[in-house]
């Protein structure tokens, strides 16, 4: 997990991305003080969520699927 918004880290991540073929999802969420707990963590949430229905459109692993030797 990386803190910060996503201008900060966009060069850096992808060239993370393109370098090492791994996918990155970046989950915006509102912030507070105008949005309090537990709103940020339900969009994030929310995001994760997405990302486990479309895997197979977006060509990605579902989370949990891989088996670690």
């Amino acid at each position: 997990m990386i803190s910060g918004n996503v201008d900060v880290y966009d060069g850096p991540v992808s060239r993370y991305v393109s370098n090492s073929g791994v996918s990155m999802l970046a989950a915006d969420y509102r912030l507070a003080p105008e949005h309090p707990y537990p709103v940020p963590v339900e969009d994030c949430y929310a995001g994760l969520s997405w990302l486990v229905e479309h895997t197979s459109e977006l060509g990605v692993d579902r989370p949990g699927s891989q088996s670690w030797a």
